[in-house]
């Protein structure tokens, strides 16, 4: 499970350059983590966790991650 998740951070860096994360990757047992070190790693380098990572996942994944709450948008 170690390597799958060290593999998929290739995957996961790839995909935020393209600005989607395709359900392969979403379904997979080993997608939280994968985002939580991804995370780990961004904060160690002063960096921030894109946005569309910090919506894959529950916003308790990691407690420096801001709160966010989903607008939802009115439908008239």
């Amino acid at each position: 499970m170690a390597c799958q998740i060290l593999m998929a951070q290739l995957i996961i860096k790839k995909e935020i350059q393209r600005g989607i994360i395709p359900k392969r990757l979403r379904m997979k047992k080993y997608f939280k983590e994968a985002v939580l070190l991804y995370g780990v790693e961004a904060k160690a380098k002063g960096e921030n966790v894109p946005r569309i990572l910090r919506n894959a996942v529950p916003s308790d994944l990691l407690p420096w991650w801001p709160k966010e709450t989903r607008r939802r948008h009115k439908k008239f």
